[in-house]
């Protein structure tokens, strides 16, 4: 084993404690954006957008479902230009896991930038149900982004959406597991699956 002059130690000891100082400063007055959904704000939408109490009729309950399932069973920019402003409402409000956005040409450039990355993505519908005017979708879906593409990432989520009279979507809101995508990209899916591990560990070897 090197062991090293006392003097150097001292200089390596002082460098590493320097560089701690610096870490500990930066971290504590830098500020990162903060990506939390705004659970209030989302209630607030949606308990606006819940209004009208009408039930679509069967012909144009076929079309909006055709029209949403075209969009999704490709989820392509060509796809999301050809069917967005037919399918959502100029109004509508859209949340997902990671962001929440209102507004169509917001939501349209959201839908773009979530394609960016993307290889391929396709949706396959299991069931949809309704109450009125509120519709739950369950789905499938099948990703390989740009960054794994010898990986197709698989997950299963439900949309909740909620039209109005014109049969548009007014608001739209995603849920699925994140991690079930973190867990397949470079870097960030050895941490998540070092996290779930950690987590979850003691309960797999029951």
């Amino acid at each position: 084993m090197v062991r090293f002059p006392l003097f150097i130690r001292k200089k390596i000891i002082f460098i590493i404690f320097f560089i701690i100082l610096i870490v500990l400063f930066i971290s504590k007055n830098y500020k990162t954006k903060s990506f939390a959904l705004d659970i209030v704000k989302i209630n607030q939408v949606l308990n606006s957008k819940q209004g009208d109490d009408f039930v679509l009729n069967e012909i144009s309950e076929d079309k909006l479902i055709s029209k949403f399932t075209d969009l999704y069973k490709d989820y392509s920019p060509k796809n999301i230009d050809e069917y967005i402003e037919d399918l959502y409402d100029k109004e509508v409000y859209f949340i997902d896991p990671i962001h929440q956005v209102g507004g169509l040409n917001n939501v349209k450039e959201y839908f773009h930038l979530m394609a960016k990355p993307i290889e391929s993505c396709r949706f396959e519908i299991n069931s949809i149900l309704n109450e009125k005017n509120n519709y739950f979708v369950r789905w499938d879906m099948y990703l390989i982004s740009k960054a794994s593409p010898n990986k197709k990432i698989v997950s299963t989520g439900i949309t909740h959406f909620i039209v109005n009279s014109s049969s548009k979507i007014v608001f739209h809101q995603d849920f699925w597991d994140l991690s079930s995508l973190y867990d397949e990209l470079p870097v960030i899916g050895f941490w998540s699956k070092l996290v779930k591990e950690r987590m979850l560990g003691k309960i797999h070897e029951k």
